[in-house]
């Protein structure tokens, strides 16, 4: 019998196997994505050293890649346990650690977010940063995150944000056209266009702050990043250099407060307590 959640997993982990040196440049590189990327990573750190965790606090990383991440948590002083579904990816955060100096503040091990090797109430905080959009679904991980936490213990976790501004503005991305999209999509199909990377989920930020509520966490804090890439129909609209210009430029007026863009970024980070 097929295994939906299964099957998912194999797609997302062979996309990853393929794409091993993007997954670690991303974080190097100057473009639209690039710079959305590198910001989720930046504001879901600033969430962390706002509770101001013991050093020694005990935090799983759930998706850690290459390990970069992993090594500025520990750099903090903690006691990081990363995971990844993706062999690869795991073999690259080892070597990372080492090279960092701090490899006795971190442990690797390949897992699957939907079962996590870890007894109940383990952790002080758990990290998942560009996992949930490869998920086919949210009950079961949300279930594990919140089964390792201790009472008390918080949750840094990203979603795709479902009415991303970007989003609204292509009509195969925008959630509101379903029967436009479609046709588009046949369209492309006809004439050649294929989708490299498995299905991506995304969420309105209702609905992703209720599933963490039915797991049993609950939302200190959240934001929205990213204003970008703009695209019609998946096609750039404009230049990288313009792009990032207008990206950093929504970004300021999203963190000014101005009530629209503060929740259409890209992303939506969330602080959770459990």
């Amino acid at each position: 019998m097929n295994n939906p959640d299964r099957e998912q997993q194999k797609r997302v982990n062979d996309y990853f196997q393929s794409t091993l040196a993007y997954w670690d440049e991303i974080y190097r590189e100057g473009g639209v994505y690039q710079t959305i990327y590198q910001r989720r990573r930046t504001v879901a750190l600033s969430l962390v050293d706002k509770l101001a965790l013991p050093a020694g606090s005990r935090v799983l990383e759930v998706g850690c890649a290459h390990g970069l991440t992993t090594v500025a948590l520990a750099e903090r002083g903690f006691s990081v346990e990363a995971v990844d579904a993706v062999p690869e990816m795991i073999s690259a955060a080892r070597i990372r650690a080492q090279e960092s100096g701090l490899a006795q503040r971190m442990s690797f091990q390949v897992a699957d977010i939907q079962n996590l090797p870890f007894e109940a109430g383990r952790f002080n905080l758990v990290l998942v940063i560009g996992v949930t959009e490869w998920l086919r679904s949210l009950e079961q991980p949300l279930r594990e995150i919140e089964r390792v936490l201790r009472p008390g213990g918080h949750l840094v976790i990203a979603a795709d944000n479902r009415y991303a501004l970007a989003n609204m503005l292509d009509p195969l991305r925008n959630p509101v056209g379903v029967y436009l999209k479609g046709i588009l999509q046949a369209l492309l199909k006809r004439f050649g266009y294929r989708r490299r990377s498995p299905p991506e989920r995304s969420y309105s930020i209702r609905q992703f702050d209720s599933f963490l509520c039915a797991a049993g966490l609950t939302k200190a804090e959240g934001k929205t990043v990213g204003f970008g890439p703009f695209s019609f129909c998946r096609r750039p609209l404009l230049a990288e250099n313009t792009g990032l210009k207008l990206d950093q430029s929504l970004q300021r007026l999203a963190d000014s407060s101005l009530p629209l863009l503060r929740s259409s970024g890209y992303v939506y980070i969330v602080l959770a307590v459990k």
